[in-house]
């Protein structure tokens, strides 16, 4: 339950620029946790994001108050849900297409037209990303580069960069989002990896390697 604390957060160094920045992050934590099965409480997002209950409470007053929470049970409305899914398509393009993630695109619409028109996605690629989002019990910016992991290193395949045809080649050799895979090895000098995937060994060639991006797992 969200509580109405009787102080102002800007007392502890903190203003509403930070608080909106916040909210998207402890949004899609509230989602993760409720695909997972788990209901949400604030001291559990606390500790799942480290950041100090009030903090968490003071974040949540303000999704409250735009109708993106109900105030009973920390369930997302649906406002609020669609709110976690435009952040998370979001993130996608602007962090892991252009590099820079901006806050404003959030509610802005224009992220669909734009996979579209300036980066080649047909509507069903933008739903397919669109459908495993919904899906995804996780938070977005624990993607990273396939290139990353070592041999001996496990991620979850999440999306991969450059259109339908490298989707279509990697769907082909099984790697199709939400898919647990494996590093073997790694060559070296720009060499391929070679992965598990559904009990079979791919190999990749490094530069398409870079361009998929995973969850890495403990």
């Amino acid at each position: 339950m969200v509580v109405n604390a009787p102080w102002r957060f800007k007392i502890m160094g903190y203003d509403m620029d930070l608080v909106e920045r916040l909210m998207p992050k402890i949004l899609e934590t509230i989602y993760s946790m409720t695909l997972s099965g788990i209901q949400p409480t604030i001291d559990l997002i606390s500790k799942k994001l480290s950041i100090p209950p009030l903090f968490v409470n003071e974040v949540l007053k303000l999704a409250l108050n735009k109708g993106l929470i109900s105030g009973d049970n920390l369930s997302l409305t649906e406002a609020g849900r669609d709110f976690v899914l435009n952040y998370r398509q979001t993130f996608i393009h602007d962090k892991l297409i252009h590099g820079k993630y901006d806050l404003e695109n959030i509610s802005s619409g224009v992220v669909h037209e734009h996979l579209k028109y300036s980066h080649g996605l047909d509507d069903d690629e933008i739903n397919s990303l669109k459908d495993f989002l919904s899906k995804f019990d996780g938070n977005v910016e624990e993607a990273e580069p396939l290139t990353n992991l070592r041999p001996g290193e496990r991620g979850v395949f999440m999306y991969a960069m450059g259109g339908y045809g490298i989707l279509r080649r990697l769907s082909d050799m099984g790697l199709t989002p939400g898919i647990e895979l494996e590093v073997l090895s790694a060559g070296p000098f720009g060499g391929p990896f070679i992965l598990r995937v559904r009990g079979y060994e791919i190999v990749i060639g490094r530069g398409i390697a870079s361009r998929i991006y995973v969850k890495r797992l403990k």
